[in-house]
């Protein structure tokens, strides 16, 4: 006896959270497969050169802002170095 799935006015159809994951019941490598080259046909995939210029982009913006925040904090205790060092003793 299949399950009657309640209709309601609002639903467009979309899938918000795909629950087609390894592990879950009904999982389909092929329907995966089928969406992926539907998406590379459509253009709507990056490329591999493309996935890498995002990896490489985002790390540079996470070293520049490590970098950025370690600069800050190396001044910061550099003026409280000078603001509250003990005079040296004769």
């Amino acid at each position: 006896m299949p399950y009657d799935y309640t209709k309601y006015d609002d639903d467009d159809g979309r899938v918000i959270c795909p629950m087609d994951v390894p592990g879950m019941p009904g999982y389909d490598r092929r329907r995966r497969r089928e969406a992926r080259a539907e998406r590379q046909a459509n253009g709507e995939a990056m490329t591999a050169r493309e996935t890498w210029q995002y990896i490489k982009s985002s790390l540079g913006a996470a070293l520049l802002v490590l970098l950025v925040v370690g600069g800050a904090l190396i001044l910061f205790i550099f003026i409280l170095w000078l603001r509250f060092r003990v005079p040296a003793l004769p």
